[in-house]
């Protein structure tokens, strides 16, 4: 049985001193640190707070999975991705930089995830396996 090294865990963020009720994403060791290779992809998906939208992702993961597609590009308010068989790759539309390459399947869990989470009402936090 594989070690489980990662967990992508979904969440509110913790108000601290008037801060933000937004939403967080994060792929974390067990320690629960950050861990950085990963911090471009969440903040895109984290980004999109819509559930439709999350929706529209999906469907353009799963033309590229069936091979109807080779590469699709996406954006949110502040990234910009390219989706294809083998990655996905982020470029910031401000100062964030470019990179923060993931595979196709990370990528897709991390958008299911969040959707889950958006879509339960009371807003629990949501933890799963990240894929090597």
């Amino acid at each position: 049985m594989e070690r489980q090294s990662k967990i992508l865990r979904c969440m509110p963020k913790i108000m601290i001193g008037g801060g933000s009720v937004d939403y967080d994403l994060h792929v974390l060791t067990l320690k629960a640190e950050v861990i950085p290779q990963y911090e471009f992809m969440c903040a895109a998906v984290d980004e999109a707070h819509d559930i439709e939208v999350l929706k529209v992702w999906l469907a353009a993961i799963e033309k590229i999975e069936a091979g109807v597609e080779k590469e699709i590009e996406k954006s949110t308010e502040g990234w910009v991705f390219v989706l294809s068989p083998n990655s996905v790759l982020f470029a910031g539309e401000f100062d964030q930089g470019t990179g923060g390459k993931v595979s196709l399947a990370q990528f897709k869990l991390a958008v299911q995830t969040y959707l889950r989470f958006l879509q339960d009402p009371e807003r629990k936090p949501n933890e799963v396996v990240f894929p090597d």
